[in-house]
């Protein structure tokens, strides 16, 4: 007898019909009819569920798979839930009625993801355990159920002034308990756990009660989770759902739905039981083996660093108003370990200036505070409360509110501090960039007559003449006639982030310009509006820019996608690719026939292009078969990516990129699920190049890393499903004009010398051959393909030094290019082998 493992689509859909038949209560039917399936054997129908279809899901297109595509042998009813009952419904009845299906995002959905579809009147195609779930209800053209977790705007709430201060501080004190509760032994989990956890705790309240519509939502409603700004998550009690008082374990509630995981809810009030201690608690969790000793571990190495960069940034600024503090942080903080938990809280406390807390004057710590708190000017104690109070609106607005003398001395020291204080967001490198180039137009405005200032090439020669070349700071003061009588302040500080300094500053100036000059060029509006959003000079005709040959071939990729077309790595890949040997190539300067080398300008960026482009393709299919929360672990590994940078000799993305640009975006929340599963509509007007995973994934126009994308992927010749830090690679992409060898291609000695950087600290390097066809080739998109790929694994003799063994390295060498060809296909490079 075959095994069901080994079914292929025909025979699984055979043997689902026959149990289909048998369990049916009156037979198969066009209408849905109920299945008798036994409560004891819930877990075979189950298995036996995921077992049948998942031959069917692998027989269905992996893109755009459509109806007629289910028409298989023998498949004509499917199972389906309605009102929580299993029931068997035709195909013809699951088209017609495909508006009311729903399929959950995963097999255990949330409270509120169930509410929905009994609400909505759906009926459920369920999810099976294993397979691409997704192929067939995007071929039945069924909607995932679309529902979040409650959520309360702070304005339908009204708060009381009840004291909460003790319940910040038990919870604090069981924040290990409370993370180890969700059995994550990943580091990158249990640290945004743990700020997730830190950020609802600042910003706890309570509120009179909770809407009654939004009660309905919840299970138990003595706690949720409030807005307190846009996008932020923090608890909030229900004091109308307590009899005798607020109790620490009414916010079990809030915590697992914070964390997502309402199953949970018990274990978190137990965590949460005013009647044991912490320490009892601890006790027992480790008897239940949650990971209680690795979360501590990793929450007191965060904790100690974060302290001491905290401790050293109130530092520096104390000595800008020439005071001084006598113990040293690293003797504060080795004070503070040698004692419980709760001497971290009690410091902290104390640098607030809580009355209640008392320190030993002559500890390490207790001189600390005294000595911060006589040297810090009294109008500049808000920042300890940012820093280690309870205060967590934004820094912009805490310094506009404190109305000091001094905002400009806190502006830049927070400026010159930021990675530490964790306030990268607030000094976005693109405004002040911006600025600089407003104040450049601007001059060109002030030193040429108006009649001139109609002509492109006039404002192009004196923007390089007269640019500014003044160093911009956070805490410069706008002109007049730039200050906004919108804006909050007048320091270039406030007019961050770049949509408020796009509408406050350079859309008023531009239209005040063109006013000016009754300019009627739309094209030199354009070219200015550019020029100072993205600093981008127009070159003379005859030259264009590795930019904006880029810009043009992700325009054209993004205008074919909106038109439908595909870019997934399977869709781009040569029916005859393989992956070369480092050895299969020539070097010197041979030319010859097949792929030849395509060193034009633009057909390398159009190649560049097409790969990023594949990326997020794929990024996508495998983003929208995961579960929701996944989006975090991306986001976690691109900033591990960060960090393994400053660990070795390899350049991921340049130091300054990263911090002006890149962790922002992490910071800020602009990478989404939604983002990039819906890349397309997400894009709408938007450009393809600002998507934020191209950004993160593009290095073309960096100089120094030595390669030109990131592909989190891998190698186009491993699995390509899953999304780990050891699988990201370098891609180095040469545009070729064929797609068979030879291929020529060159490298720079650059790229050469950080390939082998790569390879030293053990991380693969990729040169992707790319076909792109003639210039000119009307949509060129159609016909590009991923042709070869050399995989590089060993800095030794057998890889990355046999790319110039064989020649004089000065026959190789020309002019600062290291000359390549591949003369045959040879089998794949298999790491190890000869």
């Amino acid at each position: 007898m075959k095994a069901v493992n080994s079914f292929d689509a025909t025979e699984a859909a055979w043997h689902l019909h026959r149990l289909l038949e048998v369990l049916a209560v009156d037979g198969p039917n066009e209408e849905p009819v109920a299945l008798d399936i036994p409560d004891d054997r819930d877990n075979d129908w189950n298995a036996a569920y995921t077992a049948l279809l998942e031959p069917i899901l692998r027989q269905l297109p992996a893109e755009d798979p459509a109806a007629e595509d289910v028409d298989l042998p023998f498949l004509s009813h499917l199972p389906i839930k309605r009102s929580g009952e299993w029931q068997v419904a035709s195909l013809e009845w699951l088209a017609e009625n495909a508006d009311k299906g729903r399929y959950y995002e995963d097999q255990s959905p949330k409270p509120w993801e169930r509410r929905a579809v009994e609400q909505g009147g759906h009926w459920l195609l369920p999810r099976t355990a294993s397979g691409p779930f997704t192929r067939l209800t995007n071929a039945l053209g069924i909607a995932r159920v679309d529902a979040s977790k409650p959520i309360f705007e702070a304005d339908e709430l009204t708060f009381t002034d009840e004291s909460v201060a003790e319940f910040r501080s038990a919870l604090r004190d069981r924040m290990v308990l409370l993370v180890a509760s969700l059995e994550q032994r990943s580091e990158d989990r249990i640290r945004e756990f743990a700020d997730d956890l830190d950020a609802a705790i600042a910003e706890l309240r309570v509120a009179e009660q909770f809407p009654e519509v939004i009660e309905d939502d919840l299970d138990a409603p003595k706690s949720g989770l409030y807005a307190p700004r846009s996008g932020e998550e923090a608890f909030v009690f229900n004091s109308a759902a307590f009899d005798d008082g607020l109790t620490l374990d009414g916010l079990a509630n809030a915590v697992s739905l914070l964390a997502e995981q309402p199953t949970t809810i018990a274990t978190f009030r137990e965590a949460l039981d005013g009647d044991l201690s912490p320490a009892e608690l601890t006790k027992r969790w480790q008897r239940r083996t949650f990971p209680v000793d690795d979360v501590a571990r990793i929450l007191g190495t965060r904790r100690r660093r974060d302290l001491r960069q905290r401790l050293d940034a109130v530092v520096t600024l104390i000595e800008r108003f020439d005071g001084t503090i006598a113990p040293t942080v690293d003797e504060v903080v080795e004070a503070i370990e040698r004692e419980e938990d709760i001497a971290v809280q009690d410091f902290k406390r104390a640098l607030c200036g809580d009355e209640a807390t008392t320190l030993d004057e002559t500890s390490a710590q207790g001189a600390f505070v005294c000595d911060v708190r006589d040297s810090l000017p009294q109008e500049l104690r808000f920042v300890l409360d940012r820093l280690f109070g309870e205060d967590r609106r934004p820094w912009r607005e805490i310094i506009l509110e404190s109305e000091s003398r001094r905002e400009s001395d806190v502006i830049d020291w927070l400026a010159k501090n930021a990675r530490a204080l964790d306030a990268t967001a607030c000094f976005p490198q693109s405004v002040r960039s911006a600025y600089g180039r407003v104040l450049a137009v601007m001059n060109v405005w002030d030193r040429t007559e108006t009649t001139e200032l109609n002509d492109i090439d006039v404002w192009r020669s004196r923007l390089r003449a007269l640019s500014t070349e003044s160093h911009v700071e956070w805490v410069d003061r706008l002109p007049d006639r730039l200050q906004n009588e919108d804006a909050d302040g007048e320091l270039l500080f406030y007019y961050s982030p770049e949509d408020r300094f796009r509408s406050q500053v350079v859309t008023p100036f531009l239209e005040g310009l063109f006013g000016a000059i009754a300019s009627e060029t739309a094209n030199l509006e354009t070219m200015l509006r550019r020029y100072i959003l993205e600093g981008e000079l127009p070159e003379d005709e005859a030259t264009v820019s590795a930019a904006d040959h880029q810009d043009g071939a992700l325009a054209d990729l993004q205008s074919a996608a909106m038109s439908g077309q595909k870019f997934s790595t399977e869709s781009l890949l040569d029916a005859g690719f393989e992956v070369q040997n480092a050895s299969t190539r020539t070097t010197g300067s041979g030319g010859g026939g097949g792929g030849g080398s395509t060193q034009y300008r633009g057909r390398g960026q159009q190649g560049e292009a097409a790969t990023l482009v594949a990326i997020l393709d794929d990024a996508a299919a495998w983003l929208d078969d995961q579960p929701i929360g996944m989006i975090r672990t991306v986001c976690s590994t691109f900033r591990a990516l960060h960090d393994d940078q400053q660990n070795g000799d390899h350049n991921w993305h340049l130091d300054r990129v990263w911090d002006q640009e890149l962790l922002p975006l992490l910071s800020g929340g602009g990478l989404t699920r939604e983002s990039i599963v819906d890349w397309r509509d997400h894009l709408g007007d938007g450009r393809l190049r600002d998507h934020p995973l191209v950004r993160l994934c593009n290095v073309t126009l960096e100089q120094g890393p030595g390669f030109d994308v990131i592909d989190p992927f891998g190698p186009l010749s491993g699995p390509r499903r899953e999304f780990d830090i050891n699988q990201f690679v370098p891609v180095e992409v040469k545009a070729v004009g064929g797609r068979s060898p030879p291929f020529h291609f060159r490298l720079t000695t650059n790229e050469y010398r950080r390939c082998k950087a790569f390879l030293r600290g053990d991380r693969s390097y990729v040169i992707r051959l790319v076909h792109v066809p003639e210039p000119g080739t009307p949509n060129w998109a159609s016909e590009t393909r991923f042709v070869s790929e050399i995989v590089l694994e060993d800095v030794s003799d057998a890889d990355a030094e046999s790319l110039v063994r064989g020649d004089p390295f000065e026959e190789v060498v020309k002019g600062g290019y290291m000359n390549m060809s591949i003369d045959q296909w040879l089998s794949p490079l298999l790491s190890g082998c000869e």
